[in-house]
C-alpha cells in the first residue's frame, strides 16, 4: 500500500462524513513485507513443533506474522491505547485468521491494509469514537477513513478498508467485492461465530489462540459488543444486531418491515374496473 510514513498520526477521537462507495472491484496487490515487528503484541510466534520439520515450522509462523509497516504499528498502538484486552486479542485474531484465509484461496490482497481495517473494524464499539446516530460499523469505518487519510493513502485504499468496516457484519455480500473486504468478514466470521472452524488448519488455529487468547471470551464479547450500541438500538434496524438489542433490552423489538410498509404515507392507488 503506498502512502508516505512521514505524515503525522490521525487525531483521535474525531470523526468524519463517509463517503459513497465506488464500484471498482480490482484487486490489490501487496508488497512483499519480511521484517518481524517491534512491538510486544506484533511479533510472530516463534513454534516448536514436537515431530515437526523445519519447514512445517517455518509455515505456521509465517503465517503468524503481523505488518510492521509504521502504518501498522500506530494502528497498534492506538488499538492497544482505546480497546479493551478482550477487543485487542479479537482484532488480531480476526487479522490473523483472514490473512490465513487469504492465502489458502490464493486471493491478491494487500496485507497492511487488511491489517488496519481489522485493527479499527470494532472501534465504533469504544465509547470515544462512537456517535449518537450512525451504525457503530460505520463509526469504526470512519475513524480508519481519518487514520489513513492522515497518512496520505490513496482514496481507493481508504475506501476499501472503509467498506471492509462498514460492511464487515454485513451477510451475503462482501464475497463479491475487493478481496480485503471479503476476508475482514470471514475473519470474523470464524472469531465470533466459528464459522469455518472446520475449514481452518487446527495447529495455526491453536496457536492463535495461544497468543491471542479468548479469555471469557463468548459472554465478554456479547457484553462489549453490546454496550457499543445499546444507547443507540435504533441504528441496528436490518442488521444481525437488532436480534441482541431485542434479547438484551427489556421491551425492545425492532421495527418489522411489515409493519413499516403498511404505514407509509402513500396511498394505494385505486383499482381500475
Amino acid at each position: 500500500m503506498e502512502h508516505n510514513p512521514g505524515t503525522r498520526r490521525a487525531t483521535r477521537g474525531e470523526v468524519e462524513e463517509n463517503r459513497q462507495a465506488p464500484n471498482s472491484r480490482a484487486a490489490t496487490v501487496p508488497r512483499n513485507r519480511t521484517r518481524m515487528a517491534a512491538d510486544g503484541y506484533a511479533k510472530p510466534l516463534q513454534l516448536i513443533l514436537k515431530g515437526g520439520n523445519k519447514d512445517h515450522m517455518s509455515n505456521i509462523s509465517s503465517a503468524l506474522v503481523i505488518p510492521d509497516s509504521l502504518l501498522a504499528k500506530e494502528a497498534t498502538d492506538l488499538l492497544r491505547e482505546h480497546s479493551t484486552d478482550l477487543l485487542f486479542n479479537h482484532s488480531i485474531r480476526v487479522y490473523l485468521f483472514a490473512a490465513e484465509q487469504g492465502r489458502q484461496k490464493k486471493l491478491r490482497f494487500d496485507p497492511e491494509l487488511l491489517y488496519v481495517a481489522a485493527a479499527f473494524h470494532d472501534f465504533g464499539l469504544i465509547k470515544k469514537f462512537s456517535s449518537e446516530d450512525e451504525r457503530f460499523e460505520v463509526d469504526g469505518a470512519n475513524a480508519a477513513r481519518q487514520f489513513l487519510t492522515a497518512h496520505n493513502v490513496p482514496e481507493e485504499q481508504v475506501q476499501i478498508a472503509w467498506e471492509a468496516i462498514a460492511l464487515h457484519t454485513t451477510p451475503g455480500v462482501t464475497q463479491h467485492m475487493r478481496p480485503e473486504i471479503a476476508l475482514l468478514y470471514s475473519g470474523v466470521g470464524l472469531d465470533v461465530l466459528g464459522r469455518g472452524f472446520d475449514q481452518f488448519p487446527s495447529e495455526l488455529r491453536e496457536e492463535i489462540v495461544a497468543r491471542y487468547p479468548r479469555k471469557n471470551f463468548k459472554e465478554g464479547f456479547i457484553q462489549e459488543y453490546f454496550a457499543g450500541f445499546a444507547h443507540k438500538p435504533g441504528t441496528t434496524y436490518g442488521t444481525v444486531n437488532s436480534s441482541i438489542c431485542e434479547r438484551l433490552i427489556p421491551g425492545y423489538k425492532a421495527p418489522n418491515a411489515c409493519d413499516l410498509i403498511a404505514a407509509s404515507p402513500f396511498p394505494d392507488s385505486a383499482s381500475q374496473s
